[in-house]
Order: C-alpha cells, then sequence, then structure tokens
C-alpha cells in the first residue's frame, strides 16, 4: 500500500494508467505533464499581474479564475509571423479557483484572489453571464477589469492552442495537491471532447494564452494606456 501511495506521489499520470486502468491513458489526454515554478526568476524577468475569469454559464458550468505573473525570458526564439527574434513569454499561474459556487460566493472570493494576488488586470469572458458579473467585481477590486466577448469556438480553441499552453502556461510547485480538482481535471482532459464532462479549466488557460502569451506582448499593461488623456 505504501509502495503505491510513493509510485503515485513520483508520478501520478503513470500511476493512473499502471494502477488505476484508467481508460484515459496518457495517449488520450490533451495536455502533457505541465511544468512547474518554484523561484520565479527562472522564468527571466517579470512585466506585469493578470487574472483570468471564466464566468459559470447558466446550467451546470463551473466557474473557473486563474491570477499570474507574465514573465519574459532570457532566451529569444525565431517568430514566424514577424520574421524576428523574440523573448519567449511564460505565465506563472499564481492561484486559482474552480467552482460551482453561485456568484453570491464567487462575486466574494474572486476578488479577493485578485486583491491577494496583485493583480493589475482582470480579463472577464462576458458571455452569457460574464457581464453582469464583472459589473459586480469591478467595485471590488483594485485591478483594472476588462470584459470581452469570446466568439471563438471553444473546442477548436482548446485543442488548436494546447500544445502552447503546455509550454508557455507554469504551474505552482505541488499544485496536484494545492488545486487538487483543477490538477485532475487537466491532466485528465481527453483528446476527445465528448468524452469530459467540463471544459472550464481548459478554456480558461488558453484564454490566459490568447490573451498574454500569442501577441508577443512584453509590456507592462500600462503602456497600453500612455499618452492617453485622462479626463477625471
Amino acid at each position: 500500500r505504501m509502495k503505491l501511495e510513493a509510485q503515485k506521489a513520483l508520478d501520478p499520470v503513470q500511476f493512473q494508467c499502471l494502477y488505476q486502468g484508467n481508460p484515459g491513458s496518457a495517449e488520450g489526454r490533451l495536455y502533457q505533464p505541465f511544468k512547474t515554478w518554484v523561484e520565479k526568476s527562472d522564468y527571466g524577468t517579470y512585466i506585469r499581474s493578470g487574472a483570468y475569469i471564466d464566468v459559470a454559464d447558466e446550467g451546470d458550468d463551473l466557474l473557473f479564475a486563474a491570477t499570474y505573473d507574465v514573465y519574459k525570458s532570457d532566451n529569444l526564439f525565431f517568430n514566424e509571423k514577424t520574421k524576428r527574434m523574440e523573448p519567449i513569454l511564460f505565465a506563472l499561474i499564481t492561484d486559482m479557483e474552480m467552482t460551482d459556487e453561485n456568484t453570491d460566493v464567487t462575486t466574494v472570493t474572486v476578488p479577493a484572489m485578485i486583491n491577494r494576488n496583485g493583480t493589475q488586470k482582470a480579463w472577464v469572458e462576458s458571455n452569457n453571464g460574464g457581464a453582469g458579473y464583472e459589473k459586480v467585481i469591478k467595485k471590488k477590486v483594485r485591478a483594472i477589469t476588462d470584459p470581452f466577448y469570446q466568439g471563438g469556438n471553444k473546442e477548436s480553441r482548446i485543442i488548436t492552442a494546447s500544445a502552447m499552453v503546455n509550454q508557455h502556461i507554469i504551474m505552482p510547485f505541488g499544485w496536484e495537491t494545492r488545486y487538487k480538482a483543477v490538477y485532475d481535471h487537466v491532466t485528465g482532459f481527453l483528446r476527445n471532447f465528448g468524452a469530459n464532462t467540463h471544459d472550464d479549466p481548459e478554456d480558461g488557460l488558453t484564454g490566459i494564452y490568447e490573451k498574454e502569451i500569442a501577441d508577443g506582448n512584453i509590456q507592462p499593461y500600462a503602456h497600453a494606456n500612455r499618452g492617453v488623456r485622462r479626463r477625471n
């Protein structure tokens, strides 16, 4: 029994396949094991702190919210699109919440998480219930909130970005115990979409990649507002 526990601690994915007879064995999974951070500085230089909130739609959806710090690596890669060498960006997850609690609860817990992690900007998916949610939490956070409409097909977005999500999103060390529900969900998520009950954390991680990494923006958030005269 102890040996099995030790084996599970060493490699949860392998354990699932070998000992649990889990049909969602590694080849059917969408994600490879994620890299983890202990020292943020291992991933380069700090740029900005954000949050991403995928508000639960009507019905049995889950809310998924994550805070993260964006870091710029000292290493460069050749970007085929822009035809130039560019720094590699990483989003280091600092906190996560996944819950089916109603908005009375999450409009308290999510702002608390955002403030606790020094978030500067919170992206809020404002499809369905998201726009109303953003209006409520806006008053409770020190961050700028940015509600946006997610137009893309969720399934194709998640699948297309999966390798990039794996490469650029770095989980906190020990996330398999600290965020067990998220860990189990993401590491067990199958390529065959119909086989998954929910896709909320995967949608959220994809959103972080799209908003923070995909366009290669290496500036702090404030940079975009420079030169804009604010009316008081």
